[in-house]
């Protein structure tokens, strides 16, 4: 419980850093540690757009023209704005990934987590089997 008049101790919402979450848990609150997919070792991230950016790094490897094309679909993008461009005014906050291509970074967890399950399909991934890491949950502080 917090002190009105203290700030609150962010040591006591550190978590297992190697318990496995999936992208099908809800995000908000949480602080991410790193995420393991395609049998990668942890990749270890700091804030969740990382994670997204990540994610975006190893599709491109795998194919990249499919990668490219996600600018092209409309499940891929939002109703009135781009998630995927290779013009960075397309977006409101851009996202390099790489050889000119953009994701959008302004966007809650929840909307990163969606994107990467999304990419996910549109490879022909199971989501189920990416695996992610919190190192904290701050959900007490927000109820």
């Amino acid at each position: 419980m917090i002190n009105n008049n203290s700030e609150p101790n962010y040591e006591n919402y550190r978590v297992n850093r190697y318990e496995e979450h999936s992208l099908y848990e809800d995000w908000m609150n949480k602080r991410p540690f790193g995420f393991q997919f395609n049998g990668s070792e942890v990749i270890e991230v700091k804030v969740w757009y990382e994670m997204l950016r990540e994610t975006c790094l190893m599709l491109y490897e795998i194919d990249p023209d499919k990668f490219r094309n996600f600018e092209n679909l409309p499940h891929m993008n939002g109703n009135k704005r781009k998630h995927f461009s290779t013009n960075p005014n397309d977006l409101r906050k851009a996202l390099p990934i790489i050889d000119g291509i953009y994701v959008e970074r302004n966007r809650d967890s929840n909307s990163m987590r969606r994107a990467i399950i999304n990419m996910l399909k549109e490879y022909g991934f199971d989501p189920k089997d990416y695996i992610v890491y919190y190192s904290a949950d701050y959900t007490e502080l927000h109820n």
